[in-house]
């Protein structure tokens, strides 16, 4: 604007402008400093954890991350847990007392002398497989990329033929909850009968063949990893075997955790 006046006017008017214009330049410069301050701390990486972590409790995941070391520690020690509670509340709010509440109850959230031994149950079960072919697996643990669903893998051992290996009732005695065993075998009745002749996945030359029927229950949920485990399971069988799954719900990390997830209103200004 200065080289573009040329008159006595305009550069008179020009002037008259110079004061506003400088303090627009000092003030320009003032807020690139700061912004130049500003871009430091938050491009730090203790400010993005910090951040990064506020922001994921809202979608559950530092909840997640705690329950998890909950379950795979059986539990926590007695500090680690007090110092969990007063982080969550200090950090978040007191209205996350109910959500700390509601964990704990349903034993997400434990000591380590409620916890189950996860160490254990993870050795007898083979739950962690080191080596996964995805592409042509031979395992379930291929669906986590070599973590064995626990449910599944029980389902696995529990649908083989008797006796029950030794390590899972060790295994099934450290799991939480009560479990127990019923033997539904159809028994022959002396008289006249005639053999099944249910074709065992469709090949021709099997009609004598029985194909095993298992009804699994998820009371709770199922994800869907573990429904893709038992679809291996069936097409591992070679059709000796035909899995049915019901369940009271489809789940994810996200949604077995939102119902938990359940913080307190918080009062309205003024009020006591």
């Amino acid at each position: 604007e200065r080289h573009g006046a040329k008159s006595v006017k305009e550069i008179k008017t020009f002037i008259t402008q110079l004061p506003g214009l400088q303090a627009e330049h000092q003030s320009l410069r003032i807020h690139t400093n700061i912004a130049e301050h500003i871009m430091g701390k938050t491009n730090d990486q203790k400010f993005l954890s910090c951040l990064e972590q506020e922001q994921m409790l809202w979608r559950a995941q530092v909840l997640r991350l705690m329950c998890l070391q909950s379950l795979i520690n059986g539990g926590l020690k007695s500090k680690v847990l007090e110092h969990y509670r007063k982080e969550i509340i200090q950090t978040y709010g007191f209205e996350h007392l109910e959500t700390i509440y509601n964990l704990e109850k349903v034993g997400l959230l434990s000591s380590t002398t409620d916890g189950f031994k996860y160490a254990n149950v993870q050795n007898l079960l083979r739950l962690v497989v080191d080596e996964v072919d995805e592409l042509n697996p031979e395992d379930i643990a291929y669906v986590y990329s070599g973590y064995a669903p626990l449910s599944v893998r029980l389902i696995e051992t529990l649908s083989s033929p008797p006796p029950m290996p030794r390590n899972i009732e060790v295994a099934m005695r450290d799991l939480p909850g009560p479990h127990f065993e019923h033997d539904n075998t159809t028994r022959i009745i002396p008289g006249q009968y005639r053999a099944p002749t249910i074709r065992v996945g469709g090949q021709p030359g099997n009609e004598g063949a029985k194909k095993k029927v298992i009804l699994v229950y998820f009371l709770g949920g199922v994800t869907y990893a573990e429904v893709a485990a038992i679809r291996f399971l069936a097409k591992k069988s070679e059709g000796q075997k035909e899995y049915i799954i019901a369940t009271t719900n489809m789940m994810k990390a996200e949604s077995f955790l939102s119902p938990l997830f359940n913080p307190l209103p918080i009062p309205p200004k003024g009020s006591r």
